[in-house]
């Protein structure tokens, strides 16, 4: 006859700090972290599970991903600040977090809360739910052309096929961009042809984005994709395409000439089939806050990392091939990278797991099979898995 016995948390506590005697360690203050660090990814694990894409259109997708996160960051220990509407008003910014509370911020301060997610050294937020529009824009908002709305400076030039469900824009100045909107991308093709990047090219080390808080030159956001491509090149932005809160199944993402980041994802739910990136000024790809699978990615000369995670998120991988980075792939707090196959090539670093934010926890990475020569960090909070498990 089996016999079960129930452990309680004070009984597995008590057997790890036996198990670990012969060790010059804090056990109880390890095992306490350990538990936390547990909880908070049991928690990650139950709020996306369900979420996990199938080949449906019937996805409902109101700001999933952004209340996703909220909620997932309300059940941990993690403690921040949350702004979800940023207005502009002669010059200066007007954020309204959450909390009700209202503050008056510079450029600078909004830089560093798009950027680093840090505002006078605590951490915030901005989710990105609302910007304020002028004048100086262009909009289009018409069904028989386009089922949804996109937003541009009045200097970019918009090309719609309805019949062939192709969106192009073509960059004029350096500071244009557009935003796309829509419920309903299902095979589109969409196309943005940037200004290409010069050796004096800069962004103001103090503004990295434009003033309605947007960070890319091809903005989607609260959008579901369906059976769409995207290809992008030149451009002179923080990210060639930054897709924010957006749900659905993306065919392609072509990427060319990137001045810095060339794709960010954040608070968003996707399948993508695949992606070729071919010089990126920055990382290659960056998401954070979401869950993402993708099948297969090409990689080309990318200045810093070649795919970075973070912030929660989980990401699978079929197939990697990177050639040029600094650091080929790095999960970071709290996250969860699955990769089946990786080929690095002129790699400094193939693999980072790693806490980098103190709010956060480690992270984990498991790999079946990696060709690559160049090292391995992982740090104490974090777990690399190499082979099948």
């Amino acid at each position: 006859k089996k016999i079960i016995k129930t452990l309680t948390a004070k009984d597995l506590e008590e057997q790890f700090i036996i198990l670990s005697s012969n060790l010059n360690i804090n056990a109880r203050e390890i095992f306490k972290k350990s538990i936390e660090n547990l909880m908070f990814n049991i928690n990650l694990f139950e709020k996306l599970a369900p979420k996990v894409l199938k080949k449906e259109k019937s996805i409902i997708y109101d700001d999933a991903g952004i209340k996703t996160y909220i909620k997932l960051t309300e059940n941990s220990t993690i403690s921040h600040k949350i702004i979800n509407n940023l207005q502009v008003l002669n010059g200066l910014y007007i954020a309204d977090f959450v909390s009700g509370e209202k503050k008056t911020l510079d450029a600078k301060e909004v830089s560093e809360i798009i950027s680093k997610n840090q505002l006078n050294g605590k951490r915030t937020v901005f989710t990105g739910n609302s910007l304020s529009l002028e004048n100086e824009l262009r909009f289009i908002n018409n069904a028989t052309e386009f089922p949804g709305r996109i937003t541009a400076t009045k200097s970019v030039e918009v090309s719609i096929s309805r019949s062939n469900k192709t969106l192009r824009f073509t960059q004029k100045k350096q500071d244009d961009w557009v935003l796309v909107q829509s419920n309903d991308l299902e095979g589109w093709e969409i196309y943005f042809i940037g200004i290409k990047k010069k050796a004096d090219s800069q962004l103001s080390t103090d503004q990295r984005f434009n003033k309605f808080g947007l960070t890319g030159c091809l903005n989607f956001y609260n959008s579901k994709f369906h059976n769409s491509k995207i290809n992008i090149s030149g451009g002179v932005c923080e990210d060639s395409i930054n897709i924010v809160n957006s749900t659905g199944e993306i065919d392609s993402i072509l990427v060319s000439s990137a001045f810095a980041d060339a794709l960010d994802i954040d608070f968003s739910i996707m399948n993508i089939s695949q992606i070729n990136i071919d010089d990126a000024g920055n990382d290659c790809i960056d998401v954070s806050s979401g869950n993402y699978k993708i099948d297969s990615i090409d990689l080309l000369n990318c200045y810093d990392k070649g795919i970075s995670v973070g912030e929660g998120s989980t990401l699978s991988a079929k197939k990697i091939r990177l050639i040029g980075a600094n650091i080929g792939v790095a999960s970071k707090d709290l996250s969860k990278v699955m990769i089946s196959d990786a080929k690095f090539k002129d790699d400094t670093i193939c693999i980072e797991v790693a806490q980098k934010k103190q709010e956060f926890g480690g992270a984990t990475l498991q790999v079946n099979n990696l060709k690559c020569d160049g090292i391995v960090k992982i740090d104490k909070h974090s777990e690399f898995i190499m082979g099948l498990q």
